[in-house]
């Protein structure tokens, strides 16, 4: 087809501009970095937010959370990450022994708390010093067995209403949701009571596909 009289042709100019490489790369977070860039530290106790990087290590102290957040810092989770096209994140983690209460735990909130808000959905899965669960959506009830003061690597896939996590390999929970949920697009490490050391965090928008341009499936390359 010609272009319009007059007007140019932007066809050529839009296959050439290069794209960024955001969805589809591995996103590994190994803190390093003590300013903890880009993610956000927020405390709503009386003694404030307070999370320490040491040796590799992120400790998260009571009543603190820790995320990739919607309107703070742009990341790549708060950009691309949805249900519908499916995320992965894997993080090795343990509890302190400071760890109090049930998974359920204290008004339905466990000793610490991993919060994964994509564009479309909410998934929340606790951990106790004895159990790890299915907080929310409300309702499923998926409740595991766990000694979560030791290390594990857990690995959380997520393929539309299909949810499967893995501890040092196993699968532990393997469900397709019947509810669904909404909330605060984020990532986020969150300590109630106790503390809770996170060895490194990664994740992936695009698992699976090799991807360009934000969103949208690219073609592999080499060299």
């Amino acid at each position: 087809m010609a272009p319009p009289v007059g007007g140019p042709d932007v066809r050529a100019a839009v296959v050439l501009l290069p794209a960024p490489a955001w969805a589809g790369d591995l996103q590994p977070e190994e803190f390093e970095d003590a300013a903890l860039q880009p993610w956000q530290v927020i405390g709503w106790g009386e003694d404030g937010a307070s999370a320490k990087v040491r040796d590799g290590t992120l400790t998260v102290d009571p009543e603190t959370l820790v995320m990739l957040r919607e309107e703070a810092t742009p990341s790549e989770w708060t950009g691309s990450a949805n249900r519908l096209t499916g995320f992965d994140v894997e993080f090795r983690m343990r509890l302190g022994g400071d760890a109090q209460g049930g998974c359920t735990g204290e008004n339905g909130t466990p000793p610490t708390l991993l919060w994964v808000g994509d564009t479309t959905d909410l998934l929340q899965i606790g951990f106790s010093a004895t159990e790890l669960c299915l907080l929310y959506p409300y309702g499923e009830g998926h409740v595991v067995t766990l000694d979560a003061l030791r290390w594990h690597r857990y690995a959380l896939e997520v393929r539309g209403q299909h949810v499967r996590l893995l501890v040092d390999g196993r699968a532990v929970l393997d469900e397709i949701l019947r509810q669904t949920g909404g909330g605060t697009v984020g990532l986020g490490l969150e300590t109630y009571r106790g503390t809770s050391t996170w060895d490194y965090v990664r994740y992936d928008t695009a698992p699976g596909r090799a991807c360009t341009i934000r969103g949208t499936d690219g073609l592999a390359h080499s060299g």
